[in-house]
């Protein structure tokens, strides 16, 4: 029942509403006039045993048609014309037309659905790592996020993949003045997103994320930049490198490097579930940087510049 609140104001213009709906007008429209949702119009209407599905011409027919064969998404086509995306899918089957999943529909983006399939080299590796700390695969969605100045990431990311998706800005500063505007790229593919589940990208990884002990050492160091990049710090005013993430995660993250590089660090705990690992001085730190940013071909700017001039370009560093 619609609410009681636009329900006797509503009656009062029965008969004027009945003639608008009539004139073809749409439910939308006529809730506006009167300053009413327009589900309390489509009630008031039903009520009273007015049919209130939305009529469409031959000739709408047609356009909406060959809109779809576009091929225009079923949703931008509805709001093109101003109906309901059921009304939109009811032509299209009426006139025997196949209605497409949105993942097949989809693939007028381009895409390397195999890109995941085998992990052999850098690139590989490190969007892995980054998707490990900063992305999300959610049934059959890929998607990431960062910050405004860090879009070129995406934009090789988008072009690795053979992808040609848009990359979509999210105004933050809706939420919180002080936050820092993003840019999104989201890939869906089924497949894909069953290798990357496969390689530990998981469901809220941010409770379940493992050590990936798939990674061969040759890109363990690419695959840790990634992670830095998504979910660490490289301290500007002290010789300190910091990562969060899952305990289970950094715990064998803290063996690897030490059997790896021989250098120590420090895991502290906020909880059961989630960790920091920081690694302290300025010889541990230099070498676990050396070691990750070495003949790197991807990596965020900004960090890589922090270690350059602090353990690159100065002279207490060497």
């Amino acid at each position: 029942m619609y609410s009681g609140k636009y329900k006797q104001e509503l009656k009062k213009h029965f008969n004027e509403i009945v003639e608008l709906q009539k004139s073809g007008m749409q439910l939308k429209i006529i809730a506006e006039k009167f300053n009413v949702p327009s589900r309390s119009i489509g009630r008031l209407l039903l009520e009273n045993g007015i049919y209130t599905r939305t009529k469409v011409s031959d000739i709408d027919e047609k356009d909406i048609i060959n809109d779809y064969l576009s091929p225009l998404p079923i949703h931008k086509i509805a709001e093109k014309y101003k109906i309901s995306q059921s009304t939109v899918s009811e032509i299209l089957k009426r006139n025997n037309v196949e209605i497409i999943g949105s993942e097949k529909f989809n693939q007028k983006y381009t895409l390397n659905e195999h890109y995941f399939d085998e992990i052999d080299n850098q690139e590989k590796a490190y969007i892995i790592g980054l998707l490990m700390a900063d992305g999300c695969v959610h049934k059959n969605t890929i998607s990431i996020s960062l910050q405004e100045d860090d879009k070129y990431i995406l934009e090789k990311i988008n072009s690795l993949l053979g992808s040609n998706r848009p990359i979509k800005p999210i105004n933050m500063k809706k939420k919180k003045i002080t936050y820092k505007n993003q840019y999104k790229l989201s890939i869906v593919n089924k497949y894909m997103a069953n290798q990357l589940r496969n390689l530990g990208i998981v469901n809220q990884k941010s409770l379940k994320l493992e050590y990936p002990e798939w990674v061969s050492n040759n890109l363990l160091p690419h695959l840790i930049r990634g992670y830095l990049d998504g979910d660490g710090s490289i301290i500007k005013t002290r010789n300190r490198v910091s990562l969060t993430g899952t305990c289970m995660f950094l715990y064998k993250l803290k063996d690897v490097l030490y059997d790896t590089l021989n250098i120590e660090s420090t895991i502290y705990k906020y909880n059961d579930i989630t960790c920091d690992l920081k690694i302290n001085n300025i010889h541990n730190t230099k070498i676990f940087l050396d070691y990750i940013y070495n003949n790197s071909t991807i990596h965020l700017k900004r960090k890589y510049e922090v270690y350059i001039s602090r353990y690159v370009n100065n002279s207490f560093a060497a």
